[in-house]
């Protein structure tokens, strides 16, 4: 594992990782989730490296190397396409440098939201095949409706890079009411105990992010997930979701299987691939098998 550094599209200058081996037969760019970090993937990497591809792996904006200021922080204005600009900064800057152009792109968690949002702005000709992990469930309506404005309370009242114990109460603690008889309240993450105490005992994991974070994040649920942008993704790309049958951020699998019968309307026929992992929770690439 390598931590090298490359400058975004506004001249920040941004920190990833790379993982690489001897005449690859392609390339993965990994984009992570959120309160979490690029070096927790790293046997991920590995596995993928054995299998003859090099890897990617860039730290979002207020996570892992990239706190800068305030962690958990993306920005104080259009911190989503802000971070969307990043992910095509970065993705140009590996194709340059890549020794194999055939690129995959894989996002998990929020990081799949982002590479939704992705595939809607950036309509990116080089790239035929992604995949996504782990991504959230859409809540209704009304909960939407009224998470939007309690983000906007948040805001005004504790300003945009507060950390936000409510918000981050609302995203999470759900999650943690879903496992029966838990250890710990990060249980939802994985079944294999040994992760989710590295979790918890990592400095640069499950933090609680800020008030502007979590309005970013929800603009970016909203954008990522509306009709009239969902049909602007390529048709011809090839998309495979994956999840897990017991994950409460994918709604115990049919957040995934909705997202699949949407694209498949909007893709290319047989485009779409969806694999729902039986015992699995939200994190697939870190579960005990």
């Amino acid at each position: 594992m390598k931590l090298s550094s490359f400058n975004s599209f506004d001249g920040t200058n941004l920190k990833y990782y790379s993982w690489l081996t001897e005449n690859p037969v392609g390339t993965v760019v990994v984009f992570h989730g959120m309160a979490e970090y690029g070096a927790r993937y790293k046997s991920f990497a590995n596995f993928l490296n054995k299998n003859g591809y090099d890897v990617y792996l860039m730290d979002f904006r207020g996570h892992g190397n990239n706190i800068g200021q305030m962690q958990g922080y993306f920005a104080d204005k259009n911190g989503w396409d802000i971070v969307v600009n990043d992910m095509k900064s970065f993705v140009d800057y590996v194709f340059d440098h890549a020794s194999s152009k055939k690129v995959i792109l894989f996002g998990h968690s929020m990081g799949s939201l982002l590479l939704r949002s992705y595939l809607i702005k950036i309509c990116d000709s080089r790239i035929s095949k992604f995949v996504i992990s782990g991504t959230p469930a859409t809540p209704s309506k009304g909960i939407f409706t009224v998470a939007m404005v309690l983000s906007g309370i948040v805001v005004a009242l504790g300003g945009k890079r507060k950390p936000s114990k409510l918000m981050d109460k609302m995203a999470f603690g759900q999650y943690a009411k879903s496992i029966k008889n838990p250890n710990t309240t990060f249980d939802w993450l994985s079944h294999d105990r040994n992760a989710v105490m590295k979790y918890i005992a990592d400095p640069l994991c499950g933090f609680i992010c800020t008030g502007g974070f979590f309005k970013d994040l929800l603009y970016g649920m909203k954008y990522c997930n509306l009709s009239s942008n969902l049909v602007q993704t390529d048709s011809k790309i090839k998309l495979l979701i994956l999840s897990g049958d017991e994950d409460p951020v994918g709604d115990f699998g049919k957040a995934p299987q909705m997202l699949s019968q949407e694209l498949s309307s909007v893709l290319e026929k047989g485009n779409v691939s969806i694999k729902i992992y039986r015992g699995y929770r939200h994190e697939i690439l870190n579960e005990v098998d």
